[in-house]
Order: C-alpha cells, then sequence, then structure tokens
C-alpha cells in the first residue's frame, strides 16, 4: 500500500508540473501570469474558507457520527475538538482550494477571452513555460502535502519514541507503519516534495488553543516524553520510588509548562469528569468513584474545585501534587499511596530532620495553591473528626475540659499579635495536657491541624481575640464532637 501511495503522489507532482509547463508554454507569458494570480488568489480564498468552515462546524455536529462516546467527548472536551478540527486543516484545505480553483477556472477563461492578447504582445514562451510549470508544481504541493505531511508527522513519532523511550515501537504499530508509511518516507523523491510542502502543512497544523500556540511537530517530543515518565511511576509499586522516581516526577512538571496540549486538554478532561461524577453520573461509560460516607463531604469539595479546572490552574496543581510526592518520598510515606494501614501515626509523626508532621509539612505546601486548598482544608477536618471524636457530649466537655478551654482562652490572648503557626504552636501544649488529664493521647500532628481548625472556626464566626470567651471556644468544641467539620470550597 504504501508504494502504491508514493507513486500516486509522484504521478501527481510530476504530472502537474509537466501540464503546468506545457499549457504555460502554450499560454505564453501574459496568460500564464494571469492564471498563476489566480491561482494564487484560489489559495487564499482556501484559507479563508477553511477557517470559516471550522467554524461554522460546532462539537453537537459530532452527532452525524452516531456513537455517543464520541459526541460526548467532543462536547464536553472543547480543546479536543479544536485539536481534531486543526489537525484536519490540511484536508479541509485542500477540498477548498479544488473548489476555488475549479470555480475560478471560467474566470479566467473569460477574463483571457474578454480582453485577449495579441499574438506580438503575448510573447516570451519560455517565462509562460516557467511560470506554469511553477504554477503546476504550487498546485501538487497543495495536494500532497495532507499525505506527505501526516506520513513526516508518523515518522518523527516513531524516531522520536525510539530515542526517548529506548525501546522498539509495540510490534502491532511497527507493522502499520513499515508497510503503509515508511515506504512514502524512503523515497529520495518525496523528501524532496515533504522539503517544498512542510510550510503548507506546518501552517495549516500549527493554530491556536486557548490562547496557546499548538504544532504538533513540536508537541510530539513532549507526549512522547510525557509518556515515558508516567511509565516510569506506574512501573514501580509507590513504596519502592526512588532517584528515577523523583526526577520523573519534575519532568512531568517541566513538561506540562512547555506543552500546549497537556494543560489545555488535560484542563477539559478534568473539567468534565468532575462536573458529572460530582452529580453521581457517568462519563463516557466510567461510573464515579464510590467513597467511603466520611470521605464523600471531601470528595464532593474537590470535584466541585476541579470542576473549574483551567489550564493555568492545571499547571500550577501537576506541580503542587509533584511536590506532594516528593514531600511523601521525603517523609518515607509513598507506601500510603497503596497501603492505607497506620495512615494516622505515620503522617503526623515528627520528621528529625524538618522537626515536622507531614501533615504540616503538606499543608504548607498546599497553601501556596489556592485551588488546591481544599486538600489542605481535608488535613485539618480530619484531624478536627478524629479529635472531637475524643471529647464525648457537650455536657462531658464542660465537665471534663474546662481547665483545658481556660487555658486556650488564655494562651490565645497572650498570643494576640501572633502569627497563626505561633498561635498552633502555643495552643498545642495548652491542649494536649488537658487531653492528657482526661487519659487521651493523640499524634502531635493532629492536635496541631485541630488546634489550627479551631482558629479558623473562631475566624469564620467573626470572633475577636480580645472579645473571645470560653463559651465560643465551647461551642467549637461541641460541632468537632458532632462531626460537623464541613470541608469548604474555596
Amino acid at each position: 500500500m504504501g508504494d502504491t501511495i508514493v507513486s500516486i503522489i509522484v504521478a501527481i507532482v510530476l504530472g502537474l508540473t509537466t501540464i503546468g509547463l506545457l499549457l504555460g508554454l502554450a499560454r505564453k507569458w501574459k496568460k500564464a501570469l494571469l492564471r498563476f494570480g489566480i491561482v494564487v488568489i484560489d489559495l487564499g480564498v482556501a484559507f479563508f474558507g477553511t477557517n470559516n468552515a471550522l467554524a461554522a462546524i460546532s462539537a453537537e455536529n459530532a452527532t452525524v457520527t452516531g456513537n455517543p462516546i464520541i459526541v460526548e467527548l467532543l462536547t464536553s472536551i472543547p480543546s479536543l475538538f479544536t485539536l481534531t478540527g486543526g489537525l484536519l486543516k490540511p484536508m479541509i484545505f485542500m477540498i477548498c482550494f479544488l473548489g476555488s480553483a475549479i470555480i475560478s477556472l471560467p474566470i479566467y477563461l473569460i477574463i483571457s477571452l474578454f480582453f485577449g492578447y495579441a499574438p506580438k504582445e503575448n510573447t516570451y514562451p519560455i517565462a509562460g513555460m516557467l511560470i506554469g510549470g511553477l504554477q503546476g508544481l504550487l498546485v501538487a504541493l497543495v495536494l500532497v502535502s495532507p499525505i506527505v505531511g501526516y506520513a513526516s508527522l508518523a515518522e518523527q513519532t516513531v524516531t522520536t519514541y525510539k530515542s526517548v523511550v529506548g525501546e522498539e515501537i509495540p510490534a502491532e504499530v511497527a507493522e502499520i507503519y513499515e508497510k503503509h508509511i515508511e515506504p512514502i518516507n524512503k523515497h529520495p523523491l518525496i523528501d524532496a516534495i515533504d522539503l517544498m510542502s512542510a510550510p503548507i502543512f506546518s501552517t495549516l497544523t500549527t493554530f491556536d488553543m486557548n490562547g496557546d500556540t499548538f504544532n504538533p511537530s513540536e508537541e510530539i517530543p513532549l507526549l512522547i516524553a510525557m509518556y515515558h515518565n508516567a511509565t516510569i511511576l506506574m512501573d514501580v509499586p509507590p513504596a519502592e520510588y526512588g532517584a528515577e522516581q523523583r526526577a520523573a516526577i519534575t519532568n512531568i512538571t517541566s513538561l506540562f509548562e512547555q506543552s500546549t496540549f497537556l494543560p489545555n486538554v488535560g484542563a477539559n478532561v478534568i473539567s468534565a469528569i468532575s462536573i458529572k461524577w460530582k452529580e453521581n453520573e457517568s462519563f463516557i461509560g466510567f461510573e464515579p468513584i464510590e467513597v467511603a460516607g466520611d470521605f464523600k463531604p471531601t470528595v464532593d469539595s474537590l470535584y466541585a474545585v476541579l470542576s473549574t479546572t483551567t489550564p493555568e490552574t492545571l499547571k500550577g496543581d501537576v506541580a503542587t501534587l509533584g511536590d506532594l510526592v516528593i514531600l511523601m518520598m521525603d517523609y518515607n510515606l509513598t507506601s500510603l499511596i497503596s497501603d492505607d494501614r497506620d495512615v494516622l501515626a505515620k503522617v503526623t509523626a515528627i520528621n528529625p530532620t524538618t522537626n515536622k508532621t507531614f501533615f504540616r509539612a503538606a499543608t504548607e505546601l498546599l497553601d501556596t495553591n489556592p485551588h488546591l486548598s481544599v486538600l489542605r482544608y481535608a488535613i485539618t477536618a480530619l484531624s478536627a473528626d478524629v479529635f472531637g471524636a475524643r471529647l464525648g457530649t457537650p455536657e462531658k466537655i464542660r465537665e471534663n475540659y474546662g481547665d483545658m478551654v481556660t487555658s486556650v482562652v488564655d494562651v490565645l490572648k497572650n498570643a494576640e499579635g501572633d502569627s497563626n503557626e505561633e498561635k498552633i504552636e502555643a495552643l498545642t501544649p495548652a491542649i494536649k495536657d488537658g487531653l492528657a488529664k482526661n487519659h487521651i493521647n493523640l499524634y502531635d500532628g493532629v492536635v496541631d491541624e485541630a488546634s489550627r481548625f479551631l482558629l479558623e472556626e473562631l475566624e469564620k464566626d467573626g470572633v475577636a481575640i480580645e472579645d473571645m470567651t470560653e463559651e465560643d471556644i465551647y461551642n467549637i468544641l461541641d460541632r468537632m464532637a458532632a462531626g460537623e467539620t464541613p470541608i469548604p470550597v474555596p
């Protein structure tokens, strides 16, 4: 099949160029120049027609495919529709050009007939032949540029894959490539044709995607590098992550910054899935992930935030989550990704190097990314739940924790001008002492985050430190004991 395609391409280029030379010789230079000028106008009309044709087609037109999955994909993910249209532009342009050229032919004949050219004025047949040959070659390049361009992209993909991944392409893909595409790229004449038609193909397949410029020849290396680095992460259990996985995480963050495709399509996919799953609906056949009741409010809040994902916020989210995984590696916690035993003990233990719990280090990291602050709130609320579950009824709280509440009020009033972190540091010993008197021991990390929750609730209740009373603290402890620790949506 590949050899047949090569023969057709060569026949089109040589045939149209030869026809152009002969017609130019017959027309002489004036008529040849007139026809060439009209063909150039046809190119402009084709560019205009291609862009308007794509603008007139909306994702809803995908219903003609009759495939509900394709319809949902294209309507839910605008960047995917833009990408599909952009990559098909060379084919659409070729069709528009052929249509314009056919329509313009009688116009050329009428102009030639109406104005006429006296033989003595329409000389220089060699000049006419050269102009006609150039016109024939230009038309041929427009016609073959889609096939040659797509074949060139396929070759770039295969070559880059072998270079980056360091292995051969899958056997099924290799069979198709070697049979249908490789013969096109190996022919010496095709190389010359590709060199001449590349500007046409590159111009057509370079387009705007949400304000960013998409160029497939620039994106292919980035996408293959993304695949390679993702494979490095998926090939080993998280508990065994090491230097190679750390480098892969850093590379993925960098690739999202460089790529147009990854953040744009990725943001649309995440947003579309989150919108559907938040309403407990499936997305292209994938049902929402089932979560335990205790975690459902957190997940629902996360869906609400992720449904607003944009390319820019996604870049930041990828960087933050990458840093979070690296932080887990630093705390030897990557086993938690696949094994949730003793979670609380592990994430609330003090790291001797940083003198911080993972909870504290993670919240500090998440505080740098407002779009993912819901995860930071989740950590705090989880600690507040664990803390509150040990307190008992409102009556028991007032009976057993009066001294602790008095200490909390005193500490906060004495630390009125301090930062929140300084207040938390001062609160933790007072709260731990109150718990110890009731024979309750909690990890420092849990108490830290429960203290953070208490401060945030005071602020949410509009309680000024100088006006704070013990009853204000009791009200918050009552809510914590009742499990009323909702995850706010930023």
